[in-house]
């Protein structure tokens, strides 16, 4: 197993890869293909997926399949999945087409779950 270790006020604190996950929003200019095998290498077997919908695709039927795919080659599982969020996306705004669209977009996010 490939250690992991977090130094935070000058002392080093060892991190269990196989029970944290990480986010692939670490850097979205990197595709979700590419990142999922980079994580495999260094050892996290949980992932949560960014609230960045076209870096992942989640919001589509092919998009997950593709996910599912991926992640399961890699023997890495998803413990949590971000919605999106934004100036269209919001849902405490006044206006009742933003919120319907915002309600909308939670609902898909909820049956990509």
């Amino acid at each position: 197993m490939t250690r992991l270790f977090v130094y935070m006020a000058g002392s080093g604190v060892e991190l269990n890869k196989d029970v944290i996950s990480i986010g692939t929003t670490f850097n979205y200019d990197i595709p979700l293909r590419k990142q999922l095998p980079m994580i495999d290498r260094v050892g996290f077997r949980y992932i949560s997926l960014g609230a960045r919908v076209e870096h992942s695709g989640y919001l589509t039927a092919s998009g997950r399949q593709r996910i599912k795919k991926t992640v399961t080659s890699h023997g890495i599982r998803i413990c949590s999945l971000h919605t999106s969020f934004g100036k269209n996306i919001d849902i405490s705004s006044p206006d009742p087409a933003k919120t319907g669209k915002t309600i909308d977009c939670y609902r898909r996010c909820i049956d990509a779950a």
